[in-house]
């Protein structure tokens, strides 16, 4: 999609949406923009446009991997992998702590410090990467990774540790390599949890940070 066809697409979509505001607001109802979910469902062979957004009476829509309907997950390839994952992980905590069917689960999921699997699989990577930036790390794995080359400029994230990104590709599988996808997930987290002075505080400090990423 080319960059004027995608702005005349979100401009008719506002167009759209606020249409449905009024008519809902005619007929008793309310459209809260700020609870509202945007999706953009694509092929996951396919490259992603640009991040979109929508703007709605002030509030900013911005797209996400998933979103529930009707107790469906869905997720922006349709393949129902998140949703299926989510089944599962939700049916196993239901049998081990007993609980009820009309219960709500996240609570429970979060006593047993259970993360989703995309937030695990994180959790493994910047986990090794907390690991190899501590020289803990068998030295194959330490040579994969290297620190950002500061500026001359002194910017407010100098004083953490950055890590330089390695070699990409143009498709979505390049970037899966660890030499990428760790100094991305890596340069992403907050200050507080890069600077834990121990293992087991950045795991404490990691494990709440996904949490709070999970899907409801």
């Amino acid at each position: 999609m080319q960059r004027n066809d995608l702005t005349d697409g979100i401009s008719s979509l506002e167009d759209c949406v606020t249409d449905v505001k009024s008519w809902a607001s005619n007929n008793n109802m309310m459209l809260n923009a700020n609870k509202t979910e945007l999706i953009h469902i694509t092929s996951q062979f396919r490259k992603r446009n640009e991040s979109v957004s929508l703007h709605i009476d002030g509030a900013v829509i911005t797209a996400t991997n998933s979103a529930r309907d009707l107790g469906v997950i869905v997720d922006n390839s349709l393949d129902l992998r998140e949703h299926i994952r989510k089944h599962i992980q939700n049916t196993a905590a239901r049998l081990i702590t007993r609980t009820r069917k009309h219960d709500h689960i996240t609570p429970v999921i979060r006593t047993l410090h259970w993360l989703l699997i995309p937030q695990r699989i994180q959790f493994k990577i910047l986990l090794l990467t907390f690991h190899i930036i501590h020289h803990h790390a068998p030295s194959y794995l330490i040579e994969l990774i290297s620190p950002k080359q500061t500026t001359g400029m002194n910017l407010r994230s100098s004083s953490r540790p950055q890590l330089a990104l390695g070699p990409r590709t143009h498709n979505r599988y390049g970037d899966r390599a660890f030499s990428v996808c760790a100094p991305t997930l890596w340069n992403t987290l907050p200050a507080h949890i890069q600077d834990s002075p121990t293992i087991d505080i950045f795991i404490k400090n990691l494990k709440t940070h996904l949490f709070q990423k999970q899907p409801k």
